[in-house]
């Protein structure tokens, strides 16, 4: 027997959005993907951020759910990732000004 087991760990991720307060982001606040494992005790936190466009068109559509892909990853390692769109962006009023 040589001794070396493989530990096999199935990670339940819990995944939920929400609108963070700020009053520079009216009306809602800003748009936040939060991604954790499902495991008891304190996480660490890892902030994910996005690039921007210089286009209005492009800037109203981003979502923080763009970040799935990366979110998981983080969050099967031990992290709470949060996933922030910053003010502006995520603004469908850009593409119909009144």
């Amino acid at each position: 027997m040589s001794g070396r087991f493989v530990l096999s760990i199935t990670w339940v991720v819990l995944e939920r959005e929400f609108y963070l307060p700020d009053p520079q982001a009216l009306p809602r606040g800003l748009d936040v993907l939060e991604v954790r494992a499902d495991v008891p005790g304190k996480q660490p936190l890892a902030l994910l951020a996005h690039e921007t466009s210089a286009q209005p068109e492009d800037r109203a559509t981003v979502t923080p759910w763009a970040f799935l892909g990366q979110a998981p990853w983080i969050a099967e390692r031990g992290y709470v990732a949060l996933v922030v769109v910053r003010r502006g962006e995520n603004d469908h009023r850009a593409l119909f000004p009144a």
